[in-house]
């Protein structure tokens, strides 16, 4: 059965960072908008979605994140495979 889990934390930045794990679909698509929607702007930080955990994306769930990192949300952690999928760069290395 499909799943999706969200932990809430904070970057060195002191931006608010969700760990998405789980798969990507269906009404779980809602829960991430919401999460983000109530989060987004918070304190003047944007979100940042660490996607490692992601086992899967349905076609709702890309367009999802397609959205959210076009409204500024910064992906990080994802595989490369999702990246691709959303259009997001990776992100830079030190």
């Amino acid at each position: 059965m499909p799943g999706l889990w969200i932990d809430q934390g904070q970057d060195d930045a002191g931006a608010v960072v969700l760990r998405v794990t789980g798969q990507l679909v269906g009404s779980w698509v809602n829960v991430l908008e919401q999460e983000f929607c109530r989060l987004d702007g918070v304190e003047g930080n944007p979100v940042v979605l660490d996607l490692s955990g992601l086992t899967f994306v349905g076609g709702a769930g890309a367009c999802l994140l397609r959205r959210l990192s076009q409204r500024g949300a910064r992906v990080t952690a994802a595989p490369q495979l999702i990246l691709d999928v959303i259009g997001a760069e990776p992100p830079a290395t030190p």
